[in-house]
């Protein structure tokens, strides 16, 4: 495999991501862009762009139509032997089976290198659809395949179900937790993160305990429990006056995700719940919408977020823009 292009994190960050930070976590998206190793056309999600020496960088590809060389950040410098296999076949880890992970390993497929992709669970997700679990709209087997059986005709690609705790620059190798045992090393001579973003709570982490957030299935389904559950509790509950609070769900964030959601969630109880129940009128059911910003999908242009505003109004969603949330509590 060849190194040909050393790019500079703080500066691609820049000029990719369009921020000033030292990295940034990139939505998933397709977009072209002139970088110090020439044009690139592809897809970026779940690729963590870090300034921190001796990690990789790994954009997407479409296809074929970007080659590995000249996208790895060749920064890992070392005086030790590179950690081949027995027969001089380098050896490439993968942290994330997510579309980074993924990709890096369809793009290695051919290659002369034996990979190893670790990831904490054993399927692929397809994020963007987490939200239609969330509201019953999909099983979470409809969102999710496993790694193996995608990665499965790849003879030179080992899938583990672990997670990697820690990574040992100077050894050139990964720490990694099983189910059975802790801390096992798996050496490395080229390593790729993939690893992906979490939900972000701006400096309060205590919202945690009552405002999940949605990345994993795990979250999709505890959400659509939770969601079901409030409906159920309502039409159990002999105190009318209560109905209203069982029913009043709040949706912090009017970006993608939370847009997605609240409109589902407002399809769901106009459809599905509408003829449900019997002591309750789910169409009762409150569904507000906060951002601190002055729009929804601020990211988006102007004409579509303010589309996408009045599509939210139609469908019954309470939007509240330039509100911030400073307090969380659970009341009984």
């Amino acid at each position: 495999m060849s190194v040909s292009c050393v790019t500079d994190d703080k500066a691609y960050a820049r000029e990719v991501g369009n921020t000033q930070g030292d990295h940034a976590y990139l939505p998933p998206e397709t977009f072209e862009a002139d970088t110090p190793c020439g044009h690139y056309k592809g897809v970026t999600d779940q690729v963590k762009m870090s300034a921190t020496p001796g990690f990789f960088k790994f954009p997407l590809c479409l296809g074929d139509q970007v080659s590995l060389n000249g996208w790895l950040d060749n920064t890992v410098t070392s005086s030790r032997p590179m950690n081949t296999s027995d027969n001089g076949i380098p050896r490439v880890v993968i942290v994330g089976g997510g579309f980074g992970g993924l990709a890096a390993a369809k793009a290695l497929r051919r290659a002369p290198v034996r990979i190893t992709l670790i990831d904490r669970t054993n399927h692929h997700l397809f994020q963007p659809l987490l939200y239609q679990v969330a509201t019953s709209v999909l099983a979470p087997g409809q969102i999710s395949a496993p790694i193996r059986g995608i990665l499965g005709k790849q003879s030179n690609t080992t899938v583990i179900m672990a997670e990697v705790t820690g990574v040992n620059k100077e050894e050139r190798h990964v720490l990694a937790n099983s189910a059975d045992r802790s801390q096992v090393q798996i050496p490395y001579d080229y390593l790729i993160l993939a690893t992906g973003q979490r939900h972000s709570y701006f400096g309060h982490d205590e919202f945690e305990r009552f405002a999940p957030g949605l990345k994993s299935l795990a979250d999709a389904v505890a959400i659509r429990n939770r969601v079901l559950q409030a409906f159920e509790q309502a039409e159990a509950e002999e105190d009318p006056s209560r109905h209203a609070d069982l029913l009043t769900f709040v949706l912090v964030g009017a970006g993608p995700h939370g847009v997605e959601m609240a409109a589902a969630l407002a399809v769901l109880v106009r459809t599905t719940l509408r003829s449900e129940f019997r002591r309750i009128d789910p169409l009762s059911a409150r569904i507000i919408l906060l951002d601190m910003a002055n729009r929804v999908l601020g990211t988006f242009a102007e004409g579509l977020s303010e589309a996408g505003r009045k599509h939210l109004e139609d469908l019954g969603v309470e939007v509240r823009l330039a509100t911030a949330l400073i307090k969380l509590t659970r009341t009984v």
